[in-house]
């Protein structure tokens, strides 16, 4: 009978290098059952890591602002060359590039639990921050089983932050997760 263990070690040695890993398995007894040896290359962090420079809350050139606008339960953002549409549904119900939609559908969540299909009642996105360089919002979708909880962020780039957690009312099992994204046949070519 075999199993797998992943372990991960510090190695506080300050020094860049080589290190030999060597690791054995042994029984209750003292018994050696296995034993094996590595080199281990040992790299330090750079120096510009957590670094805070160029961290700004100025929307730099050419990038525009941030411009968010509600419509009913619709949330737009707007970023350079880009407009973002966010639904009661989760995830993205539209995307705009250059005017062209990329989506040929929403989003949306497939989950399965306990052997039967989860789905999520619509909610509006609440609007959490708003400034030129970024927009923030959230949504909680409750299913018969379960609630959905996302958090999504989107920079004046159109970089796009999402968290979102399912999280159940009772323990159950999980048959089935899945985000889906429909791409217009023509936007999703290699």
């Amino acid at each position: 009978r075999w199993s797998m263990a992943n372990l991960m070690l510090e190695a506080d040695t300050g020094r860049e290098g080589d290190y030999r890993f060597e690791s054995a398995v042994v029984d209750s007894s003292g018994r050696v059952l296995a034993e094996a040896s590595a080199l281990v290359p040992v790299t330090l962090p750079p120096d510009w890591l957590g670094s805070k420079t160029g961290v700004t809350d100025q929307v730099l050139s050419p990038y525009t602002p941030c411009i968010a606008q509600t419509d009913g339960p619709r949330l737009s953002v707007s970023t350079w060359g880009r407009r973002h549409v966010f639904g009661p549904t989760p995830f993205l119900a539209s995307v705009e590039s250059l005017d062209s939609e990329l989506l040929a559908q929403p989003m949306r969540v497939q989950c399965t639990a306990d052997g039967t299909p989860e789905s999520f009642a619509p909610a509006p996105p609440r609007l959490s921050k708003q400034s030129p360089a970024e927009v923030e919002f959230e949504q909680t979708l409750r299913g018969a089983k379960s609630r959905l909880l996302v958090r999504t962020r989107i920079e004046y780039d159109g970089f796009i932050k999402v968290d979102w957690s399912l999280q159940a009312d009772r323990p159950l099992a999980l048959d089935r997760l899945s985000v889906e994204i429909p791409l217009r046949a023509e936007h999703a070519t290699l």
